[in-house]
């Protein structure tokens, strides 16, 4: 939900991973956002060109990757924070050797 971040279980990967030796890649939870996200923002879901509302006068429903709009605002500032919060918690941590911003552009019609 908007304001808690529970980062429980990734600290227990992390442990596991340092005390294992290795280091890992961090990815970011921007390419999927959560599923409260566009329930409570809907300005946050992608449009097409053809209509302010959405492809064909439909908005993409929630359940894939790449369904945000670079241009929301309310995208933006929700992806910077969470990934203000992981960089503060994770961002001196030797285990965490790679930060994986984003992957697959262009992928599923993005």
């Amino acid at each position: 939900s908007p304001g808690q971040f529970n980062f429980t279980l990734l600290d227990a990967i992390l442990d596991a991973a340092d005390t294992a030796g290795l280091r890992v890649m961090l990815g970011t939870p921007t390419a999927t956002m959560p599923s409260w996200l566009p329930s409570l923002h809907p300005d946050v879901m992608t449009r097409g060109p053809d209509s302010p509302e959405g492809y064909s006068g439909l908005t993409p429903g929630f359940g894939g990757r790449r369904l945000y709009s670079f241009n929301s605002k309310t995208y933006r500032y929700y992806a910077l924070r969470i990934v203000d919060k992981l960089a503060e918690r994770y961002g001196q941590r030797p285990t965490v050797k790679f930060w994986q911003i984003d992957n697959e552009i262009g992928h599923e019609g993005s």
